[in-house]
């Protein structure tokens, strides 16, 4: 289970909620969403921000050529669709890691 917002602040719980710890992880950007799919996941946030691995200790930071802020993403058998603040792109990024 994770819990993600401002600043860079991640926290994931493996009791269902009792306790949680903090993930570190680059950029410290505000996160805004999240979704897992097909063994990958997938954080996006401000400034582009698109972050993916197996779980939340094996997190890389992807380069979307993008600086337009990501709210949230879904899964999808060709990629990441990614929804922000100038419409819906799809980043064929995680299909290529998975591979």
């Amino acid at each position: 289970m994770l819990a993600l917002g401002l600043r860079g602040n991640l926290f994931r719980s493996l009791d269902a909620g009792y306790e949680w710890h903090p993930v570190h992880v680059e950029p410290t950007v505000s996160f805004l969403g999240a979704q897992s799919h097909s063994g990958l996941l997938a954080i996006t946030g401000l400034g582009g921000t698109l972050l993916l691995g197996p779980d939340s200790n094996q997190l890389l930071t992807q380069p979307l050529n993008t600086r337009r802020h990501f709210n949230s993403v879904i899964a999808t058998e060709q990629g990441w669709i990614l929804v922000g603040e100038q419409g819906v792109f799809l980043s064929n990024r995680a299909k290529e890691l998975a591979q």
